[in-house]
């Protein structure tokens, strides 16, 4: 594993723990739809689904801003393969639904890390 796989791994798993402490229903990760992608985290609350992209960066540059990668590029391949997860699961098209994100940023000088939720970035 890369040290990137090392790190992005690391930050679903910390998406995940804070995502189920605040009583999220993890139904999925790493659901993988090519050419377009990847959604990492799929849950449930409340009779929504949500699909979250986790952006994971080592904090040494404390300026960059990893949701910033989250474009409209980006949202569009997620839009795709959120219609192809609702379609394979036998789900109707108009559930309610949103995009999340997980912006984590690592300080491993100080073992510690910081944790962003961005909800309902579609729009």
């Amino acid at each position: 594993m890369t040290e990137k796989e090392r790190i992005g791994k690391l930050g679903e798993d910390l998406s995940t723990r804070y995502l189920e402490s605040r009583r999220y229903n993890i139904i999925e990760r790493n659901f993988k739809q090519l050419p377009w992608g990847e959604i990492d985290i799929i849950a449930k609350k409340e009779g929504t689904f949500f699909f979250v992209e986790v952006k994971t960066v080592n904090a040494e540059n404390e300026e960059y801003l990893p949701e910033n990668k989250i474009d409209y590029r980006k949202k569009r391949a997620l839009y795709r393969i959120i219609q192809i997860y609702l379609q394979k699961k036998n789900l109707r098209l108009d559930i309610n639904w949103q995009l999340d994100a997980v912006i984590i940023k690592i300080h491993p000088e100080r073992n510690k890390y910081t944790l962003k939720h961005l909800e309902n970035i579609f729009y």
